[in-house]
């Protein structure tokens, strides 16, 4: 007994259109949901850097402040700042400590500059010259 094979093709086709009218739609969505923001263009001004004047005092081992190679007094520094922040305007202060200072002595100082509108403070150990 002999069977007999038929093969049926089946045609099938692949219809895009659905498919295209889905990603047309969803493109549309995003533009009209979407928010175009320009930058900003950079101006002559901005590309120049910010003047900023540094101010440095020394803190000695007795708790002495120099500035300018001059001594000033503690309740005479919070005068001392407020002149130079309104004299110059932006103002970084850069404290040069000895290794004997005091931590509390320190701190006073920290808060009264910042007080008086130093806007950042940076420390540094006071440079001593040795004998060659």
């Amino acid at each position: 007994m002999q069977f007999h094979r038929q093969y049926h093709r089946i045609s099938g086709e692949m219809n895009l259109v659905p498919f295209v009218n889905v990603v047309l739609l969803l493109l549309i969505f995003l533009f009209l949901s979407s928010s175009f923001i320009q930058p900003p263009s950079p101006s002559n001004s901005s590309l120049q850097p910010e003047s900023v004047h540094t101010l440095t005092i020394t803190v000695g081992k007795a708790g002495d402040i120099w500035y300018n190679k001059n001594k000033i007094q503690p309740d005479k520094f919070a005068e001392t700042l407020k002149a130079e922040v309104e004299q110059y305007g932006t103002t970084d202060l850069i404290i040069e400590v000895s290794d004997d200072a005091r931590h509390g002595e320190i701190r006073e100082l920290m808060a009264e500059a910042m007080r008086a509108g130093i806007r950042k403070i940076e420390f540094a150990q006071p440079v001593t010259k040795e004998a060659p």
